[in-house]
């Protein structure tokens, strides 16, 4: 699988039952506040590099190789 340049850059992830369990906590709640608009999440994973990431689904789906990909400039 392919992955771009050296892979290193971080890669925010959420877990589906996590989304799915933030959107009906928003559904169920009252409407925001005009001053609380906004909703972050916050990725605590070390090592969630893209080439890691990709590494986990070629292990897990394919072959389980990779390869760097240069992007155009």
């Amino acid at each position: 699988m392919p992955y771009l340049g050296v892979g290193k850059n971080q890669v925010p992830t959420v877990h589906v039952k996590d989304l799915a369990r933030m959107v009906k906590k928003i559904y169920e709640s009252k409407p925001p506040l005009p001053d609380k608009q906004y909703i972050f999440a916050v990725d605590n994973t070390k090592k969630n590099s893209q080439k890691r990431l990709i590494a986990s689904i070629s292990n897990g789906i394919g072959t389980g190789l990779l390869e760097s990909v240069d992007y155009p400039d």
